[in-house]
């Protein structure tokens, strides 16, 4: 009974899914967009459904669904803030009275940035906590390219190729990092990845080493890039520092008009 309900909330899912800037139509769901509904599962359930897909799959993986990360991640720790040495995933940043949060830093590039179209989903505390700490530029150049029906900006995840990208560093906590997750349609659209940025301005906090910039004058920051995309992109045009009423003549199209 309960497979039946599974395969039947997928396909619902599958047919409504499109939760990134690419907009992705496709009705088939991978592993990672699977866990959402997963998930809602009562744990024995989803036990019984790792243990059917391996006998039928002939994979030994005996890892449970709920320990894999929905969004994948390459390099996943490399992006949280006042990592304690051997334990980067202990990253903690306390605020007066407060308990320790695990934070991370995003430098974002394209329509979050101020001024931007969709810069304020990092305003809304429904979504979780943003903080602008300044602003910086890739240290690797990479293919920053307009591409798609929607002239949607895209950091195309190819080091050594492209230009040094300008861009805005956030400290965020975790419930803000999941909105983004969703929100840019990871892992099926963009891919969180580590990026090393050089520090243009600063506007963060006077706190530990770990909080602050290394003394070459860069962090490492969790970057939205991608993978997934059409070979041609390679040779579009890129940018070094984006702006959707730039001078390209390619202004994006934002979500709620399409």
């Amino acid at each position: 009974m309960h497979t039946l309900l599974l395969k039947k909330t997928f396909n619902q899912r599958g047919e409504s899914w499109g939760a990134s800037d690419g907009e992705s139509k496709s009705p088939v769901l991978n592993g990672f967009a699977h866990l959402r509904v997963l998930r809602s599962l009562p744990a024995d359930v989803v036990s019984t459904l790792a243990a059917s897909s391996e006998h039928s799959s002939g994979k030994q993986d005996r890892r449970p669904f709920r320990e894999q990360a929905p969004c994948r991640e390459v390099g996943a720790r490399q992006g949280w803030v006042g990592a304690a040495p051997g334990r980067p995933e202990e990253a903690a940043v306390k605020g007066p009275g407060a308990p320790a949060a695990r934070m991370a830093r995003v430098f974002i590039y394209g329509t979050l940035k101020r001024g931007q179209p969709n810069h304020k989903v990092l305003l809304d505390g429904a979504n979780g906590r943003a903080a602008f700490q300044g602003r910086g530029r890739t240290v690797e150049p990479y293919p920053l390219v307009i591409a798609g029906e929607h002239n949607i900006p895209w950091l195309l995840n190819l080091p050594g190729q492209g230009r040094c990208v300008a861009g805005e560093i956030y400290v965020v906590d975790e419930q803000m990092l999941s909105f983004l997750d969703e929100f840019e349609g990871c892992p099926d659209m963009y891919q969180r990845t580590p990026v090393r940025v050089t520090v243009l301005e600063w506007e963060g906090r006077q706190g530990t080493p770990e909080e602050m910039p290394a003394t070459d004058g860069t962090l490492q920051c969790f970057v939205y890039s991608t993978a997934s995309y059409a070979p041609e992109w390679v040779r579009l045009p890129h940018h070094d520092n984006y702006d959707s009423r730039g001078e390209h003549g390619l202004p994006y199209n934002p979500r709620e008009n399409r």
